[in-house]
């Protein structure tokens, strides 16, 4: 690693320690990161869509809500004949994603939820069970990255876009990052979270969260960016909505992906 590198990868560590804060911000805008898998026994290597996560984002302030809920699993049908009696069934599973206010300088997360009537439950942000990026704990502060210059550049969401390595625990994958500047900070920033330019797709190995055997390869990527202004309407939660805390996950009730505020309708 050259000296420029290594300066660049102590920097923000320098900056961090000499004024004594930490800085929440993450810009304002929406942005939308999607998860990929290719199994390692498809020949052709097929790319699945297995998670995505809608980000609105202003300053300390992440709402998730996503613009649709993931596509219905195809209905699998099956007939049961009986004499003359033949009765069809179907069934169809549909996965549910919540809404979800992080707040990252107090470090909750606020999950809405609704029974008889709207309520929130608050838990700290590193308990939360769906968030994937934002969490501190998630961080892989113990990556190192080296620049790459025999990559041709490519075009992402309109940015040009360069390519880097990241190592974590002896293994390598690829990132693209852009030089360009944006208004909203790059959620997946998380994987290399000392790297000085904003991430826009990266490689990952899929492994069993028990035994770590490698199952898939992967690729996290943004598919959405827009650098606009947000209303703080979106931010607040009800007044009059009743707020639970520490709420087990057995004991949370349906959290939901749907919430009929006139503000998120528009987006």
């Amino acid at each position: 690693m050259t000296l420029p590198q290594k300066l660049i990868m102590i920097l923000p560590l320098v900056l961090a320690v000499s004024t004594g804060a930490q800085d929440h911000s993450q810009g304002e805008g929406i942005v939308t990161v999607e998860i990929y898998a290719k199994s390692l026994g498809d020949s052709v290597r097929k790319e699945h869509l297995m998670k995505n996560y809608r980000y609105f984002i202003k300053g300390d302030k992440v709402l998730r809500r996503d613009s649709v809920v993931n596509k219905k699993n195809p209905s699998k049908k099956d007939s049961i004949k009986d004499g003359e009696l033949t009765v069809h069934t179907t069934f169809t599973a549909t996965l549910v994603h919540p809404i979800y206010l992080i707040d990252l300088e107090k470090q909750q997360a606020i999950t809405f939820c609704k029974d008889s009537q709207l309520f929130v439950c608050i838990d700290t942000l590193d308990k939360h069970f769906e968030e994937a990026f934002y969490k501190p704990k998630n961080q892989k502060k113990d990556v190192s990255f080296q620049f790459v210059s025999d990559v041709p550049p490519q075009m992402i969401l309109g940015k040009n876009c360069y390519t880097a390595q990241w190592i974590y625990k002896g293994d390598t994958n690829y990132f693209r990052y852009t030089k360009e500047p944006l208004k909203v900070k790059s959620p997946i920033n998380c994987m290399v979270p000392l790297f000085p330019y904003p991430i826009l797709s990266i490689d990952v190995r899929i492994t069993h969260p028990v035994t770590g055997e490698f199952q898939a390869f992967g690729n996290i990527r943004i598919t959405e960016l827009k650098e606009i202004e947000l209303s703080d309407e979106l931010f607040t939660i009800p007044t009059d909505a009743p707020k639970k805390y520490n709420v087990p996950l057995a004991e949370l009730a349906k959290p939901m992906d749907t919430y009929s505020n006139d503000y998120y309708n528009k987006k």
